[in-house]
């Protein structure tokens, strides 16, 4: 009998905690309208590119404009890559980061703009804007 109940409260304390696990609200994930890529250089970027992973989904500029932005003309659409691959060149010197994109945490569907920043000596970022 005291196995029995051992068993049994042991059953119901696995199925109490996959209960929780399952409840827990998973935070959306933002509804992207428009992609920026800015280059905040003082030097043109040529050879563009931007990779999402895993999607593989990817946008190119031959060239930015020191302190320009290039739009990347998307529908919207809800951010479903969690990193980011840019690549760029600047005088003949070739650059690439890999980032982990932003998580919007809110509960509600929000749109934002996904803007990725180029700074000198090959850093870059990127953030989610109102």
């Amino acid at each position: 009998m005291r196995r029995l109940f051992f068993l049994s409260n042991t059953l119901l304390t696995l199925a109490f905690l996959l209960l929780l696990a399952g409840c827990g609200s998973q935070p959306q994930r933002a509804i992207i309208t428009t992609g920026v890529i800015e280059n905040a250089m003082n030097q043109v970027a040529r050879n563009v590119k931007v990779v999402h992973y895993p999607k593989g989904t990817f946008a190119e500029f031959s060239a930015i404009l020191p302190s320009t932005t290039a739009e990347i003309g998307i529908p919207p659409t809800r951010l479903q890559s969690e990193e980011a691959e840019i690549f760029w060149s600047v005088n003949g010197v070739q650059y690439q980061v890999r980032l982990e994109l932003p998580k919007y945490e809110g509960k509600a569907d929000v749109e934002k703009l996904l803007v990725y920043t180029l700074y000198p000596e090959g850093r870059a970022s990127v953030k989610l804007v109102d």
